[in-house]
């Protein structure tokens, strides 16, 4: 038995404690009682209900709802879990020590206790064990079945009668009657149980918080749970107002000219992409749909989906790094902003590795934003990875979104956090066929959680559009699509539209070849800046742009790149914005050497590129950096000018790609551009796409052929392995899913970091680190704020392994900006220590990793 009995009386619920004294600051040895805490959840839970509508009709009772929610905890009620109180025995009731695992761990009780129960009155087996699972999740994963019928335990009279007082008190204080029910479509019941997660343990998180969860409170406890219930209401919407989680209440607009209007601000007028949108959105459906926008850098992408959100619950903008999330944040702070007068303030999240609050409210401040009378701002509560993306409205990495689709804790919150919002993803053409399976598995799910999802790219092969469609619609027959680009096409279930439009601008580019080596390239460079033009040089590795960048002289230069301490990377972005944006002071040369950072989502506007070789669509998106904007051009820079680095070699050489992109698509992409020296844009943007991309057989040399028939193999090999890996890596689909899980749980932040086997990109392994100098390790406490926004990744192997063998400085792990982090230790003079591998880190050109050859 669980426990012995020294008297005939039942055993009081409210000697039953769910809170430690010690962490509670509570009189007594009790610290705060479970049935309180259980309450208090549940009011929470019924707060949040308006603030995250279930995306299905709801299959029982919102106060059912609320009471679930507030079981979350029930397993609290067992000898195991009472005993960490240090105490003997509850009212006269002794607790016997060796307790089995599911009286220790209280989720997994929880479960146990849970489905008995719902059993003993009535509910069948398949949904008791559903809902229990889904309740018990709150600590950040469902248990399989068999984990729950090991970890059984023998439950005597006494403990039975006090679970049935315990659960008939939470249905009092929450009103709830009857029994609880799941939806029978299988989609309905996939997002309703994951709903349900998410809710609950928001809804803990929230109720164990000082704002909620005070002993003070106590006072008050009168013995009724129904008016505990009721004041506990109170306090939680006050709870939720704090930390920024209310309903939505814009009101849609009342045209989708107007929407667009909000979304480019007074000043501008609508593009014919724009046009073309807001009269889609007056024609379509409230259901929730996939909109694809397919057209040219410089177009008005974003803001063209950015109106399409005004309406939904929120919004989340998922780019493809964090410097493009960076980029983009100012841009959706003011279209926020440009909604005043429609309710409360919006608060928004900057989600990534090195955002949160505090980047956030720094960002806003630079553009006269985030100030107590401005209706944008940073909401403190949305602080870590779990919670940014319950924030209503957000910019961040995809990789935050994906989290969701893998087993991974908490998963199920960031799918909780996605539903009912309008979902952007931006440049989705610059993501791997393992990544691009992980966006469709989880534009699949976005869709049963009640998302209205818009994909944007300038680049995009037709297969991956059809894929999309065909995912949001079921098997229809897709409109054609020949010579219609640019274009928008849409999906709702059964159905798929497409419509194509003007763009704005015609230009064309000519194709030139130029010298790899960085010599040639920096003298070229050098003495088209002399001559008043804006260069733009895009290399694919930081090594070499740091080699190109050294060999600059007597003319203005800036060097952009990922491996800059984050607060150095962040200004140097604002830099190459005010030189080169649309109003940029760059009005004389300058030569700006950049990695991939600069191909995507950056407004600037060059006169020349320079580029190595690279996969097709990505040329083009580096093209799109240049006559972006109608002003002055220097004499003899009048057209676009495009050179490619060895486009007359036979071969382009493999050290300038190597590592960094699929060989088969980097040859393709050389081929078709040696074929096609002048671009007629947009006609040449989709294209060069389609064919790369395709069926298209390439002509060149004898030695290009060869190449790409070698290529081709491995090609083909890491393909369907990349297809595989997504497979075994991504949650079944809606219709397919079950909250029994099937597969181990990873760390939610390892999934993002790049140390897992099934994270949400494949590649070569990386690690956020904190540059740490000597005088940051002799105040480390009072200099964690300041080091927590200079977080930079390394890729080096070397490196890597060398920073996670040393030995972490004292109180790292409690510290919240560092503790996700590794320090990269450095002497005074930047030099990295205990590396095999000479590094340091340069003021100018970001952290220079000696070549090992």
């Amino acid at each position: 038995m669980a426990s012995s009995s020294v008297g005939a009386e039942p055993i009081p619920v409210l000697v039953l404690w769910a809170k430690s004294a010690s962490v509670m600051s509570a009189e007594g040895p009790g610290g705060y009682p479970l049935l309180p805490h259980l309450l208090d959840v549940a009011a929470v839970a019924e707060a949040l209900l308006p603030v995250v509508p279930c995306p299905v009709p709801l299959p029982c009772s919102s106060a059912w709802v609320s009471a679930l929610a507030g079981l979350h905890d029930f397993g609290k009620a067992s000898p195991g879990f009472q005993r960490k109180l240090g105490l003997t025995a509850v009212g006269n009731y002794v607790l016997e020590a060796n307790q089995r695992e599911c009286q220790q761990r209280h989720d997994m009780c929880t479960v146990f206790l849970l489905r008995n129960t719902l059993k003993r009155r009535g509910l069948d087996h398949r949904r008791t064990n559903w809902l229990a699972l889904a309740v018990g999740a709150h600590h950040g994963q469902p248990f399989p079945e068999g984990q729950i019928t090991e970890a059984e335990w023998v439950i005597s009279p006494s403990w039975e009668q006090a679970h049935e007082a315990l659960f008939e008190e939470v249905l009092n204080g929450t009103g709830a009657e009857g029994l609880p029910s799941l939806p029978t479509d299988k989609k309905h019941r996939a997002a309703f149980l994951q709903w349900l997660m998410g809710l609950t343990t928001t809804a803990d998180w929230l109720g164990s918080s000082e704002g909620v969860c005070r002993s003070e409170r106590l006072s008050e406890w009168s013995g009724d749970s129904r008016l505990w219930f009721e004041r506990s209401r109170l306090v939680a919407e006050e709870a939720l107002l704090k930390a920024g989680l209310h309903p939505a209440v814009s009101s849609p607009p009342v045209s989708g000219a107007e929407a667009v209007q909000v979304a480019l601000g007074p000043a501008h007028r609508p593009r014919p992409l724009q046009q073309e949108m807001a009269s889609l959105m007056d024609s379509l459906p409230a259901e929730p749909c996939l909109i694809v926008i397919e057209a040219p850098m410089g177009e008005g992408k974003t803001e063209a989906a950015l109106s399409s959100s005004l309406g939904s619950r929120g919004l989340y903008l998922a780019m493809p790094t964090q410097a493009t999330s960076n980029a983009l944040f100012t841009r959706l702070a003011a279209f926020l902003e440009r909604q005043k007068g429609q309710g409360a303030s919006k608060l928004l999240a900057l989600a990534h590795g090195s955002g949160g609050p505090e980047a956030a409210n720094l960002r806003l401040r630079e553009i006269g934003l985030g100030t107590s009378d401005g209706h944008a701002g940073a909401g403190w509560w949305f602080r870590g990875s779990k919670r940014s993306l319950l924030c209503a409205d957000g910019i961040g990495t995809v990789d935050q979104g994906l989290i969701g689709v893998l087993s991974t804790r908490h998963g199920f919150v960031r799918l909780y956090g996605l539903s009912g919002r309008t979902v952007i993803f931006d440049e989705v053409h610059a993501y791997d066929t393992y990544t691009g399976g992980l966006i469709e598995r989880l534009i699949a799910w976005l869709q049963v959680l009640g998302c209205r999802v818009v994909v944007m790219s300038a680049t995009l092969p037709a297969s991956k559009r059809e894929a999309l469609l065909k995912a949001w619609s079921g098997s229809v027959a897709l409109p054609p699509q020949e010579n219609s680009y640019p274009r928008i096409s849409w999906a709702v279930p059964d159905a798929v539209h497409s419509v194509s439009f003007a763009a704005s601008r015609r230009q064309r580019v000519e194709l030139h070849s130029i010298p790899s080596s960085t010599q040639a390239v920096a003298q070229q460079a050098m003495a088209w800046a002399r001559e008043g033009a804006r260069v733009l040089v895009v290399v694919n590795k930081v090594a070499r742009a740091q080699e190109l960048y050294r060999q600059l002289e007597e003319v203005p230069c800036t060097l952009f790149h990922a491996r800059f301490p984050m607060d150095q990377r962040l200004e140097i972005e604002r830099r190459v914005l005010g030189l080169f944006g649309p109003d940029g002071s760059a009005t004389a040369g300058h030569v700006l050497v950049a990695t991939q950072v600069a191909e995507q989502s950056l407004d600037i506007d060059c006169d020349v590129l320079i580029t190595d070789p690279a996969p097709v669509d990505l040329v083009l998106q580096r093209e799109g950096r240049i006559h972006r904007h109608d002003r002055a051009r220097p004499e003899g820079f009048e057209q676009p000018l495009v050179y490619v680095a060895d486009l007359d070699e036979q071969l382009p050489s493999e050290e300038l790609t190597s590592f960094v992109y699929d060989q088969w698509d980097v040859l393709r992409s050389f081929a078709w551009l040696q074929a096609n020296r002048v671009l007629q844009l947009p006609e040449d943007i989709d294209r060069p796409v389609q064919d790369v991309y395709g069926s298209w057989e390439p002509q060149g040399s004898a030695a290009l052929l060869k190449a790409l028939a070698e290529a081709l193999k491995t090609h083909q090999a890491d393909q369907q392995a990349m297809e595989d890996l997504a497979r075994q890596a991504r949650l079944a689909m809606p219709d397919e899913w079950s909250v029994v899980p099937n597969a181990p749980f990873s760390n939610d932040d390892d999934a993002e970091s790049g140390v897992l086997r099934f994270g949400t990109r494949l590649g070569e392994d990386s690690q956020s680190v904190v540059p740490v100098y000597p005088a940051d390790l002799a105040d480390l406490q009072g200099r964690a704020t300041v080091l927590a926004q200079q977080v930079m990744r390394i890729s080096n192997k070397r490196l890597i392994q060398a920073v996670r063998q040393a030995p972490l400085p004292e109180g790292w792990r409690s510290l919240p900006g560092l503790a996700a982090h590794l320090p990269l230790r450095l002497d005074e003079a930047g030099r990295v220590l205990g590396c095999p591998v000479e590094a340091w880190l340069d003021a100018d050109l970001g952290l220079v990793v000696a070549s090992s050859g």
